[in-house]
């Protein structure tokens, strides 16, 4: 399919559509990148799971560092969810209706002013379905629309990708938004970092 230049898009209710476009999107290589010194867990050592990908950037101020640049910033850690969401989606000039689309979460964090939602991957990729990052965004821009998240909150989507090796994990944070949340397309880089952890 990707030969052809197609991609799936999840409607919702066993629904698909077969799209012929750019469905995906190449990680930017990292610009900055920083030595991350932490105390090791019994936890971090039993296993590397994506949620405990989420948990480690959280503990270790990874998450703090990135998004506001300051490790004392007050942030609370929620985990995984599976959850419910419709909406349009426009896309070569057609609009697509995607009716109850279960989308999953890896994890999330919430300030006094802010959503933090995650995708964790511990696995390297060179790139990712766009849909996986717009369907979590569309979900909670939804519930702004509503009023449920206050209007003045800011909602950030991060991309994780955790590099286990001995002694060492790297962590790649990639910030993404969309331009126009009804377009795929209008996806871009906001930032991205790495830090290279040691755990004594």
């Amino acid at each position: 399919m990707r030969e052809k230049e197609y991609f799936i898009i999840h409607l919702g209710k066993g629904k698909h559509a077969f799209v012929k476009g750019e469905g995906y999107h190449t990680f930017e290589p990292v610009k900055k990148m920083v030595d991350w010194s932490c105390k090791n867990s019994i936890f971090n050592k039993i296993g590397k799971s994506e949620a405990s990908t989420v948990s480690d950037v959280f503990n270790t101020k990874i998450i703090h560092d990135f998004v506001f640049g300051d490790v004392k910033k007050e942030l609370f850690v929620h985990t995984a969810r599976r959850s419910k969401t419709s909406f349009d989606l426009e896309f070569n000039g057609d609009t697509l209706h995607a009716d109850k689309l279960q989308i999953e979460i890896d994890g999330f964090y919430e300030t006094d002013d802010s959503i933090i939602c995650v995708e964790a991957k511990n696995v390297e990729h060179d790139d990712f379905e766009i849909r996986q990052v717009h369907s979590t965004m569309i979900y909670f821009d939804n519930f702004q629309k509503a009023g449920i998240i206050p209007k003045d909150y800011k909602i950030y989507f991060l991309f994780i990708v955790r590099v286990i090796n001995k002694g060492e994990d790297s962590f790649r944070l990639y910030e993404y938004k969309f331009d126009d949340i009804r377009q795929l397309n209008s996806i871009r880089l906001v930032k991205n970092k790495q830090y290279n952890v040691k755990f004594s």
